[in-house]
């Protein structure tokens, strides 16, 4: 091989190197958080439009918010965790199909809150404006 350098070797990464890297690349190793952020549409001297731009937009970010997690629901069991934070979670489901309107889904999460427990949920603390509101 005539007029070719042999190809170099690096040397493998130290573990401590390793270590750092993975560091470096977590979003949350150097102090910044994920925020979520949007831009009404307004108006000068037009306080109805721009409330009414301004709630479309929270309408559209809850409507979201039950579309990424209600694939989640379904295997929430697997995903770990205690049936306390599991609560937790369906609460915070129930309250963006609340919010974004979504009655099917506001259903769909105190039916499958109703059957893990033996207790009402008209008489638990975090279900009970919903389950009176729609009952099952």
């Amino acid at each position: 091989m005539r007029g070719q350098a042999a190809p170099v070797k690096k040397p493998a990464p130290k573990p401590a190197a390793k270590a750092a890297a993975r560091r470096f690349h977590a979003i949350h190793s150097h102090g910044f958080v994920r925020v979520a952020a949007c831009t009404p549409a307004v108006a000068v001297g037009d306080p109805g439009l721009n409330a009414a731009q301004t709630l479309a937009l929270a309408r559209e970010g809850h409507a979201r918010a039950c579309d990424l997690m209600r694939p989640a629901l379904a295997g929430m069991n697997r995903l770990g965790g205690s049936h306390a934070q599991q609560d937790v979670l369906e609460q915070f489901f129930l309250e963006a199909a609340a919010r974004a309107g979504q009655t099917a889904d506001i259903r769909l999460v105190l039916e499958r809150a109703a059957g893990r427990r033996a207790i009402p949920l008209e008489r638990m603390a975090g279900w009970q404006s919903a389950a009176r509101q729609y009952p099952l």
